[in-house]
């Protein structure tokens, strides 16, 4: 083995490409693979760097280099890779100069998932809350899911801003979060920048990187924050459900850092008081005032039946409620 071989070799234990490019920003040198299948790096000989990447990667790769410091490699740089017209492919992109070499600078560029499509999809339809809580009701009571559920709590700051960049990012976060969601039709919009979706507890694609992919295909630079929170598949749905619509409210108004805390505070809070309520008809530890009878349809309740003894004369004067979230 040459030491040219054995160099080249180590190269591409760390990196899937690597590069050399001039004091004018064109590529002098390439070795490696190309960023999908069809591609060869080759192709990249003579064209210019920036030219390579996607735009939300321009700023940031062309500070890199304004910045680069010689004999000090640069922490890995996300970026988007361009394999065609159509498709780019997410990659990590680290930066050396050795000093003899100057002005050109070394790139090793390490490929992440698989490529994608640049072409904007149809922005699915997305639940609300009160269709993600019917959703995730009737999965529970179905059980037809063995390996466990789990709700993730989506919020991408700065979505809503005004511009047609913002409205495309938007539509692909929809059809992205949709497609992870369980069973493609299990995701839902809260506001314009929350969103929760029903999930399979192992679920491997990781939202946070959906979220910046389809912000970096429109040249915009989003963040997510994501909270997941699991859901029990044993006993009654119901405690769930209510938790969950306690956590869809902490959501809306405290943030999806809140959601995860507030489902489990919910859900402690309603077994516990379930078990509570248990014991004293067990126990029969309770006096019956009277029985109130409800039109199901109004949540009036219309008449009731006062117990023997009893002082109470007639039904509340309150209706039941019962809150909507169409």
């Amino acid at each position: 083995m040459t030491t040219e071989s054995g160099l080249l070799g180590l190269a591409f234990a760390a990196a899937d490409t690597l590069l050399e490019v001039d004091g004018d920003g064109k590529v002098a040198l390439v070795l490696g693979a190309g960023p999908g299948p069809g591609t060869t790096a080759d192709a990249w000989q003579g064209r210019m760097l920036l030219d390579l990447v996607g735009k939300a990667s321009r700023k940031s790769l062309s500070e890199a280099l304004r910045t680069l410091q010689p004999n000090i490699r640069t922490a890995p740089l996300d970026a988007l890779i361009s394999c065609n017209s159509e498709r780019v492919r997410r990659a990590r992109i680290r930066l050396f100069q050795l000093p003899e070499l100057a002005p050109a600078v070394s790139f090793a560029i390490t490929y992440v998932g698989t490529a994608f499509t640049l072409a904007v999809p149809n922005a699915p339809i997305l639940l609300n809350a009160g269709g993600l809580l019917g959703r995730v009701q009737a999965v529970l009571q179905e059980g037809a899911v063995a390996l466990g559920l789990a709700v993730s709590f989506v919020e991408v700051a700065g979505l809503d801003q005004p511009g047609e960049a913002h409205q495309r990012a938007a539509a692909r976060i929809n059809a992205a979060l949709q497609t992870a969601s369980l069973d493609g039709a299990s995701a839902a919009r809260l506001s314009p920048e929350q969103f929760a979706l029903l999930r399979a507890a192992d679920a491997a694609s990781d939202l946070v990187d959906e979220v910046r992919d389809a912000g970096a295909a429109e040249g915009i630079d989003l963040a997510a924050l994501v909270t997941r929170t699991a859901l029990s598949m044993s006993g009654p749905a119901e405690p769930t459900i209510r938790a969950l619509r306690f956590a869809l409210e902490a959501c809306l108004t405290e943030g999806v850092g809140r959601a995860s805390v507030t489902f489990s505070d919910s859900l402690k809070r309603t077994l516990k008081e379930a078990e509570k309520f248990r014991a004293i008809v067990r126990q029969q530890n309770f006096t019956l005032e009277y029985q109130p009878i409800a039109d199901l349809a109004t949540g009036v309740s219309i008449t009731s039946r006062p117990s023997p003894g009893s002082a109470v004369t007639g039904p509340p004067t309150r209706s039941i409620s019962r809150r909507s979230w169409a």
